[in-house]
């Protein structure tokens, strides 16, 4: 009798996960995947022709993270499209790369935490890169080789995690969604197998190291500003001060939009403290964050708002002109 009611309370799940995600989600991906595309292009193309020469190497450092933001961007909202479901460690997919080939939706997930853990090591590298440029000379900076050893180690560790999740959910099981009528998605069934709670283990303690330290080397900023005050003209060190802020700002953006929604899921679907609503209704949340992010860029740094200044300007002095000529 208890495994009738189980599997008859998992299908109520998946359908009501599937109905949620073409719904409400699908509203918000309609509403919001334009704006997102569109936030994009606007930033790659200030980064790129309006970034002064003497801003080479942090052009370099912005358009690598854009980069993995806009792909991250791009596998959420459009190929992948994941859904996660409560209460049965089951996982949907319901994006271009299941409607048009069908792939296995396990290999997927794979994908979607591939371009997370690189969105994830590349902010890290870029925000410390930053403070590098912040905070006057001392024991606590970095060369430029040493933080590209930072971003490459980021990067294996993140992309050796990727590799033990796509191994622990070898054992896991396809769905048959055609019985909820939805024969185009893919769906996966996990079970919580050593190699899993190994994995979930290891991303938990990454994500918490990974907090503390950025905040730490961000919040450090201030600190030591505070001590180098003296030895700058109070011009310089406003600015400087400025640019922390808008620093210490983007990690804000980082931590609530981002890596917070993405803890939300990890632990309601581990613990199964939420129910489905509550957790895709949290999913809504990083696709709204590098639109958020990207803004706080352009809107903060100076360079990018007097170019926006100036094209936006100047487009409304033409319109005032072309009405004056009428």
């Amino acid at each position: 009798m208890s495994t009738i009611w189980q599997f008859s309370t998992i299908n109520e799940s998946i359908k009501n996960a599937l109905e949620f995600s073409l719904g409400p989600l699908l509203i918000s991906d309609y509403i919001q995947s334009p704006i997102v595309i569109l936030t994009h292009l606007f930033t790659f193309y200030l980064i790129i022709n309006d970034t002064p020469a003497v801003m080479n190497v942090y052009k370099r450092y912005l358009l690598y993270t854009q980069f993995w933001l806009f792909t991250r961007d791009l596998m959420w909202s459009i190929f992948v499209r994941p859904v996660y479901i409560y209460p049965s460690n089951a996982n949907a997919c319901m994006g271009l790369f299941s409607f048009m080939f069908q792939i296995d939706c396990h290999y997927q997930f794979s994908l979607i935490n591939l371009f997370i853990s690189m969105t994830i090591a590349s902010l890290t590298t870029l925000m410390i890169y930053r403070r590098n440029q912040l905070t006057p000379p001392g024991k606590y900076h970095f060369t430029p080789r040493t933080i590209i050893a930072f971003n490459v180690f980021g990067h294996f560790i993140e992309l050796s995690n990727v590799i033990l999740f796509s191994i622990a959910g070898l054992e896991s099981e396809k769905v048959d969604l055609s019985r909820f009528q939805y024969h185009d998605f893919t769906a996966t069934a996990y079970t919580l197998n050593l190699p899993i709670v190994i994995w979930f283990m290891s991303i938990f303690v990454i994500a918490i190291w990974t907090c503390i330290f950025t905040a730490l080397f961000v919040f450090s900023i201030f600190f030591q500003l505070a001590q180098a005050k003296e030895r700058m003209s109070p011009k310089t060190f406003e600015l400087q001060k400025y640019f922390s802020n808008t620093l210490l700002l983007q990690l804000g953006a980082v931590f609530v939009f981002f890596l917070f929604p993405i803890a939300v899921i990890m632990l309601g679907i581990y613990f199964q403290i939420f129910n489905t609503w509550i957790i895709n209704s949290v999913i809504i949340l990083p696709s709204y964050f590098s639109v958020i992010y990207s803004w706080i860029l352009l809107l903060m740094t100076p360079v990018y708002l007097n170019a926006i200044k100036a094209k936006f300007g100047k487009k409304m002095d033409e319109g005032k002109v072309s009405e004056t000529d009428h």
